[in-house]
């Protein structure tokens, strides 16, 4: 009979490794929020309205990609999760394990309304809210966000973490007359699937989307 020491050694190795890549708590929850500096209303300018920010993105228990929002049983059914999941922790062999959520009160369409709002206002334009003068007379602005994830590949000592975003938008502003797509995307590497690191990337990947917005309005 052969010895199995070395596999049950090897075996240790990958799971510990695989704890340390997920940040010590990979079958959990994590729960993390995403807010940028905010930004004052121009004090003159074009005014918009953003009307509706609609969550389109559809989860799967097992997808046959990492990169396609995940969740566990029935959770994909529940509007309270899924309106605030943002990534999915695996593990080195890429086995899905806990996720990543905003925290209760937030959602990925608030986040996206701010990060829209403050491109627009970064570019000139007065975004107006119910109850501000000149709100009924504000061009419209309807946001449909399609994907709004992040993920990685896994690796022994390092992992691959990325986030998609692709949200159409429509509005009569510069190119969005019809509506357009405005994508953005990010990749880095980290040696922890934390959180923290997810957060990183999320952001880095919303820096490019709000890059790719400016240069369309």
């Amino acid at each position: 009979m052969k010895n199995k020491r070395p596999i049950r050694i090897f075996t240790t190795l990958l799971l510990l490794s695989a704890l340390v890549l997920t940040g010590g708590c990979a079958l959990t929850r994590g729960v993390m929020d995403i807010k940028g500096k905010p930004v004052a209303n121009p004090e003159s300018g074009k005014a918009i309205k953003i009307v509706s920010v609609t969550d389109n993105r559809v989860f799967e228990v097992a997808p046959s990609s990492a990169s396609t929002p995940s969740l566990q049983g029935d959770e994909i059914n529940d509007k309270a999760i899924t309106s605030r999941a943002v990534a999915r922790k695996r593990n080195t062999v890429g086995a899905a394990l806990g996720d990543i959520v905003l925290p209760e009160n937030r959602t990925v369409t608030m986040v996206a309304q701010e990060r829209i709002t403050r491109v627009f206002r970064e570019s000139g334009y007065r975004v107006l809210e119910v109850g501000d003068s000149d709100y009924d007379r504000a061009i419209p602005v309807t946001v449909n966000i399609e994907k709004f994830w992040s993920w990685f590949s896994p690796g022994f000592w390092k992992v691959s973490l990325e986030f998609d975003a692709d949200m159409h938008i429509q509005g009569s502003i510069g190119n969005l007359g019809k509506g357009k797509n405005i994508k953005g995307y990010a990749r880095l590497k980290s040696s922890t699937g934390s959180s923290g690191a997810f957060r990183k990337t999320i952001i880095k990947g919303l820096d490019d989307f709000a890059s790719n917005l400016k240069k369309e309005i």
